[in-house]
């Protein structure tokens, strides 16, 4: 694509107005750094407007991309596929859109993930989980705890929860990235300024993702101190709503490792969720649901058999993966495409290229976590 001329100078006019209006600024000339802001302003509008006309044509594309493209993992899918390598060295979206346009393309095409189509196979769990969100007085139950192995579909489906209530408020606290903050500042404080913020919203969902890292051993000496602080107003935040049973306040935990959690908090929730390691047959149903989406002529019922065997170990993500890698093999002229409908291609496989990804695409969930799992569900009855 050729950048327009006019995009080029109205940027160059905004940088060299605003460099004028900043040395008027200095030198105490305030009607003219005013009035050059002003025009510096316009002409950062006319190309912010030029960009978004420019992008419009790919927006469709960078959809596409989006749903079927997942998220890279270079060192793994690489491995013993050498024609794959340079593909992944960047983004696919950088690959078609004009470096200059991404962002703007990328926030255009983003979508929010549905709670009823995107998380799929867990059907129990998500029933359960909505007569909670819809209805936590009739269910008893206004603390829960998700627990499954990572990529299961946990953290998906909570920040699914605005898709199908809009009107609640929802705040998604990812715990390893909440302790960071709280090692530059007080953990007591910043972790009761979260629930303060929380409580101020009657529709309010607060969801502590990972919550089992505060339960993690290993932690450096420099967040120790941090975690015990957050562990502390958190376990009196689940305490608290376990004994008043109000059911006013609605408060989600997932956890990976659900038996780090003590006996203190685990107790705390109304009710836990399981989302189950899966079996042959769950594994089967996701990959014909995946396959369904695209055209695959080479791939029969049989080979489904072969690949599912190939899968055991094998979290929800991962299968997803799967074929998400897969598609992007066929991407070896992917900077040529030129129309969008050249981006068909992103819907389109063929057995060779799920044999060659199944190959070399690692189990994720290992051996001792399905142990460690199994015991604990067996111990801890769920809601579902």
């Amino acid at each position: 694509m050729v950048v327009p001329v006019t995009l080029t100078n109205d940027i160059k006019s905004a940088v060299d107005l605003s460099n004028q209006a900043a040395d008027e600024d200095v030198k105490k000339q305030f009607a003219n750094a005013i009035r050059l802001y002003r025009k510096s302003m316009e002409s950062y509008l006319n190309a912010a407007l030029i960009i978004r006309n420019t992008c419009a044509p790919f927006v469709e594309r960078a959809q596409k991309l989006k749903e079927f493209s997942g998220e890279i993992d270079q060192e793994v899918i690489c491995e013993g596929l050498p024609e794959m390598k340079r593909i992944h060295q960047l983004p696919l979206l950088g690959l078609v859109l004009p470096p200059w346009c991404i962002q703007a393309a990328t926030v255009v095409s983003g979508r929010k993930v549905c709670y009823t189509n995107d998380i799929t196979g867990i059907d129990s769990t998500k029933l359960v989980l909505s007569q909670i969100i819809s209805e936590p007085k009739a269910k008893a139950a206004s603390s829960v705890l998700l627990h499954g192995p990572t990529g299961s579909g946990k953290s998906l489906l909570v920040r699914a929860i605005a898709s199908k209530w809009p009107e609640k408020s929802v705040f998604i606290v990812e715990m390893q990235t909440f302790i960071l903050g709280a090692v530059e500042h007080d953990g007591t404080k910043v972790a009761q300024m979260l629930i303060r913020n929380f409580k101020k919203h009657n529709t309010g969902v607060l969801v502590i993702d990972n919550i089992d890292y505060l339960y993690e051993t290993d932690h450096p000496d420099i967040k120790k101190a941090p975690v015990a602080a957050v562990k502390a107003v958190i376990v009196a935040l689940f305490k608290g709503i376990h004994e008043k049973k109000n059911y006013k306040d609605l408060v989600i935990a997932t956890a990976n490792k659900p038996w780090l959690l003590e006996d203190d908090i685990k107790n705390a929730f109304h009710a836990k969720l399981n989302f189950p390691i899966l079996s042959e047959e769950d594994r089967m149903a996701i990959i014909r649901g995946e396959l369904a989406k695209i055209r695959c002529p080479t791939y029969h019922e049989e080979h489904m058999r072969d690949l599912v065997k190939k899968t055991e170990r094998f979290s929800r993500y991962q299968l997803l993966r799967l074929v998400r890698f897969a598609l992007t093999r066929n991407f070896n002229n992917i900077e040529g495409i030129q129309l969008k409908e050249d981006a068909e291609r992103l819907a389109h496989l063929t057995k060779d290229d799920l044999d060659a990804v199944a190959s070399v695409l690692l189990a994720d969930i290992p051996e001792e976590y399905v142990t460690r799992y199994t015991e604990f569900v067996e111990k801890n009855p769920t809601a579902n």
